[in-house]
């Protein structure tokens, strides 16, 4: 909301409201999910990452 409040100057009045509008409608719905979901875990399956270091990634550059 606060980038189309500040960006108000360069739309257009209705423009403006109805995005802040709309802004403040899908804010809403997400703080009702928020309590609903934060009961339950989620996650991703756990993955080993491979560390790579500075001098391998850079020894083997692919190009375009």
């Amino acid at each position: 909301r606060d980038w189309y409040y500040k960006g108000r100057h360069v739309l257009k009045e209705d423009v403006a409201l109805h995005r802040m509008r709309l802004a403040t409608q899908l804010i809403r719905q997400l703080l009702r999910l928020i309590p609903h979901h934060r009961n339950s875990k989620i996650r991703e399956d756990m993955v080993s990452y491979e560390v790579y270091s500075l001098k391998e990634l850079l020894s083997v550059v692919p190009m375009p």
